[in-house]
Parts: C-alpha cells; structure tokens; sequence
C-alpha cells in the first residue's frame, strides 16, 4: 500500500508543476471516502473570453500587440487582399471577444482607425500555445 500512495504523491506533484507549466490554475485535490479526486481547471483566459477563438483570429492576433496598426499594415501582414473577407473572417471576430480594440472607438469608419489588442487580448496572445 505504501508503494501505491509514494506513487501518487509522485503523480499529484506531476500534475501540479504540469498545470502551472501550462499557464493553467493549480487543480484542487479533494479527499474523498475511497481515495483522492484531482479537479482540473480550464485557463482563466479561456473562460473570460467565452466564445470560440478562430485561426483566423490567431492569425490576426499574431501580428497585433499594444502598438496600434490600420486595417491595410494587418491586411498585408497577414496576405490578404479583399477587404471584406479581412473583415468579416478577422477583425469582426476579434473585436467580438473583446480580443481587439478600435484607437477611434467612435468613428469606427474614420482614416486614421486603427486596431490594438485588448487586456484581454494581450493575456490570451501569452497563453496562447500553453493551454
């Protein structure tokens, strides 16, 4: 029996350092009657944006950071020529979860518009490939 629980103290301390490498909260282990539960989190920053990010958002997210750029810099970044398809598949999605912000959120069709990310959008980009 004792090999069992050195084997689980080993196991447990596995999936501690697993989550914390992963940028996941700490799990919750719970005695139970006939032995031990371990509850796994999901990231936090999944679970604030709540809704499906896309690989066309990733993409997009990729090449945004706090340093504002204009719909034509991320449209070339990303090697997109139609507009409308930039738009609608990228920028819409992004800005629906709260990924990315407008600099003018007032005139959204103004020249000068450009996009940034988010609090949000920032915490996600440095978890993202972690989760």
């Amino acid at each position: 029996m004792a090999g069992y629980i050195d084997a689980w103290g080993i196991g447990t301390l596995k999936i501690i350092n697993s989550c914390k490498d992963a940028g996941l909260p700490e799990p919750e282990i719970i005695e139970k009657e006939a032995g031990v539960m371990v509850a796994l989190h999901k990231s936090q920053v999944i679970t604030k944006i709540g809704g499906q990010v896309t690989d066309q958002v990733k993409i997009l997210m990729s090449h945004l950071d706090i340093i504002p750029k204009s719909v034509t810099e991320l449209m070339d970044e990303v090697g997109l020529k139609h507009r409308f398809t930039f738009r609608h598949n990228y920028l819409m999605p992004a800005i629906e979860l709260n990924l990315i912000e407008l600099t003018v959120p007032d005139k959204p069709s103004s020249s000068k518009q450009k996009y940034k990310l988010t609090p949000l959008g920032l915490e996600y980009k440095h978890t993202q490939g972690k989760e």
